[in-house]
């Protein structure tokens, strides 16, 4: 894997990157044309697990910290 990636998806015509760095994101940019940025915060985390009757998952985002992940804001390629 090399050592620096840059990672580009577009999302509801606004263009979001991140640098990775040895795996790791390192700096996240998006398009700025945006005048009402429609997300507050982005988290790197992995699905622990996956609760269907929460209509969710829940994501271990660092450390002892997890979070919960409604399916309403996941978004999918395509969609």
């Amino acid at each position: 894997m090399p050592q620096i990636e840059i990672i580009a998806q577009k999302i509801d015509n606004q263009l979001y990157a991140a640098v990775m760095k040895k795996g790791k994101v390192s700096d996240l940019y998006a398009d700025s044309k945006s005048i009402h940025p429609r997300w507050s915060s982005i988290y790197l985390g992995k699905v622990e697990k996956i609760d269907t009757a929460l209509d969710g998952a829940f994501v271990n985002i660092g450390g002892n910290q997890t979070g919960f992940l409604s399916a309403k804001h996941v978004y999918k390629k395509g969609l």
